[in-house]
């Protein structure tokens, strides 16, 4: 099951704590694993479940369901970040990749910029509150906020603010599932119509340069936890998030 999690979340720890009313441990360990936990831990669709041994005795472990009580019935901890450290990243879209890549890097210290068209959270705003509870979206972008994540509304994007980053030393992540972004329009090569990315780091063969959120995964072979993942429509919200944390490592990486 946490093979198969895109995000590696430790099920078996945090069934095991919530089965014993230990639901503020098992928060911890969701905070760990799994980014912007209040919003994600509502959103979670459960590509472990179809994996789960538990079916072959009466039915999975029904974590998104375990993960929303959990979400619940705790509170969220602002995570301790690491001082700055005097570089930049430009995050272009407001969708759940761009705001977990977000997450992740300024927790690593890093000054991070999303740029964004219309209202902030892409298609999360549409969602019934059955699905999001209301609040929860804004409560983790004020969190952001208080991690010195600056937002940017702009008119339009362009491969030129891509350039002009670059030039400055500026590493640049495209979050593809954000409505408003079209990967063309960033030069980034296409295989049948699926960006072409590298499959562990999602770097876009340009400078700096890096993309996902798309269905489909990145046009090339990926790890077993994209078993899933649809091939067309749209990302799963898990994938989404695993792809904003995978472009944040890698982007780490190359900085440093």
């Amino acid at each position: 099951c946490q093979t198969m999690c895109p995000l590696h979340v430790d099920v078996r720890a945090i069934t095991r704590l919530m089965a014993d009313g230990k639901v503020a441990d098992a928060r911890k360990i969701l905070d760990r694993h799994m980014p912007l936990s209040g919003l994600l831990g509502c959103l979670c669709e459960g590509p472990c479940m179809p994996h789960c041994n538990r079916a072959k005795l009466d039915q999975p472990v029904n974590m998104p369901m375990l993960e929303r009580a959990c979400v619940a019935a705790s509170r969220f901890v602002k995570p301790m970040s690491l001082p700055a450290n005097g570089k930049k990243v430009l995050v272009l879209g407001a969708g759940l990749s761009s705001l977990v890549a977000a997450y992740e890097l300024a927790k690593k210290g890093y000054s991070v910029n999303i740029r964004h068209i219309g209202t902030r959270g892409g298609r999360m705003r549409s969602l019934p509150s059955g699905t999001l509870p209301a609040g929860a979206l804004d409560e983790s972008l004020a969190m952001l906020e208080s991690m010195k994540v600056a937002f940017e509304e702009v008119g339009a994007f362009s491969s030129v603010q891509v350039g002009e980053a670059a030039s400055e030393g500026i590493a640049v992540y495209v979050g593809l599932d954000d409505a408003e972004i079209k990967a063309e329009n960033f030069g980034i090569p296409h295989k049948g119509g699926i960006p072409v990315l590298d499959p562990l780091t999602l770097e876009t063969g340009n400078t700096l340069l890096f993309a996902g959120g798309l269905p489909g995964g990145c046009g090339q072979e990926t790890s077993d936890s994209d078993s899933n993942r649809p091939t067309s429509g749209r990302a799963s919200f898990i994938q989404e998030a695993a792809d904003g944390r995978k472009a944040a490592a890698s982007i780490d990486r190359i900085l440093k």
